[in-house]
């Protein structure tokens, strides 16, 4: 996890260096550009990418980590705060060889298309179809707004490269979405591993962690091999690898 957009409110890189920072600003119209990414988020401080300081210090702790891990790749925290030209010049810096994950916290699909477009980065976390699958699975909303969404895969250039998923840290965790009710549970789970995309499982669901908001959803991982969802899990696992269809297939609404 790569966070380039802000730090911790103690962390020794203020008084070292208070320049490199925007002034403290709330965000109060998200459309704003400027607003939005020089803003802090949650009252963190708000790295200025736009000095050339700050560009050389992030992309030379990324390369440093690359050298001494060896990573797969990094997930890229709060892009929707991130200019692009900065996450643009650090792919490039990277290389193909270290994955990029983007997240782009906003459920309009145009805008994530958009935005993850700009920075050429090679995978983005798919909040629309996040929402519109708890929405519908957990919620009363009908299932034409999921495929509404799924509709909208045309707005993007590879949707196969997106990271589907059904809580995180962020949000509220899917037990709780689903009023702790199991068949629905199941279910959800079960569509996320027949999407197009790569899903992605938090810790802790698979131990049925509840929690609607922080710190609880947040809670320490639960181990428990019993619980329904984690052999649920690992059933379709097992399933999605013997079907590659489930995988690679194109996406087809048929009602």
């Amino acid at each position: 996890d790569f966070v380039t957009n802000h730090v911790a409110w103690d962390s020794p890189l203020r008084a070292q260096n208070p320049n490199w920072f925007h002034p403290n600003q709330s965000i109060n119209n998200p459309e704003d550009a400027t607003e939005r990414e020089q803003g802090w988020v949650h009252g963190l401080p708000d790295l200025a990418q736009e000095n050339p300081a700050v560009t050389d210090y992030l992309i030379g702790r990324a390369l440093h980590w690359v050298q001494a891990l060896q990573p797969d790749g990094f997930r890229l925290d709060a892009l929707t705060h991130v200019p692009v030209d900065f996450v643009r010049t650090l792919g490039q810096t990277l290389g193909d060889k270290v994955e990029l994950f983007g997240e782009f916290y906003d459920g309009r699909a145009h805008v994530l298309a958009e935005r993850w477009r700009a920075t050429g980065i090679q995978s983005a976390f798919d909040f629309p179809s996040h929402f519109a699958l708890i929405n519908t699975i957990c919620g009363d909303q009908p299932m034409h707004a999921l495929a509404s969404v799924l509709a909208l895969d045309r707005l993007y250039e590879r949707p196969e490269r997106l990271l589907t998923f059904v809580d995180n840290h962020d949000l509220p965790r899917l037990a709780s979405k689903c009023g702790q009710d199991p068949k629905r549970v199941a279910l959800a789970l079960s569509v996320l591993f027949s999407l197009r995309g790569t899903p992605v499982i938090t810790w802790g669901t698979e131990s049925g962690l509840a929690g609607k908001g922080e710190p609880e959803n947040r809670a320490d991982m639960v181990f428990d091999r019993t619980h329904p969802s984690f052999q649920h899990l690992q059933a379709l696992a097992r399933q999605r690898a013997a079907q590659p269809v489930l995988a690679s297939g194109k996406t087809l609404v048929l009602g």
